[in-house]
């Protein structure tokens, strides 16, 4: 199952919500660690890999599709030619 994460402010603003929550139970506990338990719940090895994940931009293609453009060739920078063939 593959499931679209949130943005890095919308989990921010969860760890921000868990941490005033458990203070308020007495579970004093920084931001750092609630931002850590966000990562977890969402199955992530730790925060930066899952603001990485969700910041990370969406790929707009597939391997198969095709694809075109121009791309530089040879020791002449200057030489361009267009491609056009399979995404690998």
């Amino acid at each position: 199952m593959d499931t679209t994460l949130p943005s890095t402010d919308f989990l921010k603003s969860q760890a921000k919500r868990l941490r005033v929550d458990l203070t308020n139970l007495g579970y004093p506990v920084t931001h750092a660690t609630t931002l850590e338990m966000v990562a977890h719940q969402w199955g992530a090895r730790d925060w930066n890999t899952l603001s990485a994940k969700a910041g990370a931009p969406k790929q707009g293609w597939a391997p198969g599709d095709r694809v075109s453009g121009c791309c530089k060739s040879g020791k002449n920078l200057r030489a361009w030619h267009v491609v056009d063939h399979l995404a690998l």
